[in-house]
C-alpha cells in the first residue's frame, strides 16, 4: 500500500477505510450498498490507475524497486512480494553479501499470475498454466 508515496487519493481513502468510526457504521449500512460502493470505487480506480501505469511502466517499475530496497533497510529479507502496482515486475538486487529479490505481481485483471514456491526456490507462473 506504501509503495507509492505520492498517490495522494489512495491514501486518504486508506486512511479513511481503517478510521475507528467506519467500523461501526459498517455493521448498520445494508451489505449490498458496500458492495456497489466498492464496485464503483474500484472501477474509477481501475480506470484511473490503468492509464497511468501505462504511462508510466519505467517510473511505476522504479517505484516497486525503490521500495524493496527502503524497505530492507528496515527490515532485511530475501524475498519480498508485493501487489496493488499494475505491472508485473521481477527484480534482483546485491545488498552486501546479501541476494535480494523483488516480485510484484501485477495485476489479475491482465494476466493473472501467482508464486510458486517450493524447496527455497520461487517460479512465478500464470494461472492459466495451472488449471490446464
Amino acid at each position: 500500500d506504501f509503495i507509492n508515496p505520492e498517490d495522494v487519493n489512495y491514501l486518504k481513502y486508506r486512511a479513511l477505510t481503517r478510521n475507528p468510526w467506519i467500523e461501526p457504521i459498517g455493521h448498520i449500512v445494508p451489505g449490498f450498498f458496500w458492495k456497489w460502493l466498492g464496485e464503483k470505487l474500484s472501477q474509477k480506480s481501475r480506470k484511473r490507475s490503468s492509464s497511468y501505469t501505462k504511462i508510466n511502466v519505467d517510473k511505476v517499475r522504479s517505484l516497486i524497486r525503490t521500495h524493496a530496497h527502503r524497505v530492507f533497510k528496515l527490515k532485511p529479507f530475501d524475498l519480498i512480494v508485493t501487489g496493488h502496482m499494475h505491472i508485473c515486475d521481477e527484480y534482483t538486487f546485491q545488498e552486501g553479501d546479501r541476494k535480494v529479490t523483488s516480485i510484484n505481481l501485477g495485476t489479475w485483471l491482465e494476466k493473472p499470475r501467482t508464486l510458486k514456491m517450493e524447496n527455497g526456490k520461487f517460479e512465478l507462473l500464470e494461472v492459466s498454466s495451472l488449471i490446464d
